[in-house]
């Protein structure tokens, strides 16, 4: 279906190149997710992620904060400031998503609404955590 899609400029409106390749970037975007999403009624899944890049940053460790992670999706999605803390039994570490404090509230800023997708993103932080902050002991 999404393959059939032509660009046709509107008429009368002249785009620039930066425009253009704007546009050919979002359908190109637009096409690779839907080449890796299945349609269940109303809401697509992703049959697959491929996280393209993954940076730990160490910090001095303060209340099992140990670290700052940031992960890149699809060469596409930048995802940052994601805490890596020990675990309390120190039996290795977790993560958590950025969030905002408006009144006595805590607002997400963002973080995976599947157990999938948030699997994937801790394993991969994790498994360059371990790799990084070991090396630093």
């Amino acid at each position: 279906m999404l393959e059939n899609i032509e660009w046709k400029q509107p008429k009368g409106k002249e785009l620039n190149f930066e425009a253009k390749q704007n546009a050919v970037g979002f359908f190109s975007l637009l096409l690779k997710v839907a080449k890796k999403t299945q349609n269940f009624g109303n809401k697509f899944v992703m049959k697959t992620m491929k996280i393209t890049e993954i940076q730990i940053i160490p910090i001095k460790p303060k209340d099992g904060l140990v670290a700052f992670a940031s992960v890149v999706v699809e060469n596409s999605l930048y995802l940052g400031s994601i805490g890596v803390y020990t675990r309390i039994d120190g039996s290795g570490y977790r993560i958590t998503y950025p969030t905002k404090k408006i009144g006595n509230r805590n607002i997400n800023i963002y973080h995976p609404i599947n157990k999938q997708t948030s699997k994937a993103i801790e394993k991969a932080i994790i498994l360059k955590a371990e790799k990084i902050l070991n090396l630093k002991k």
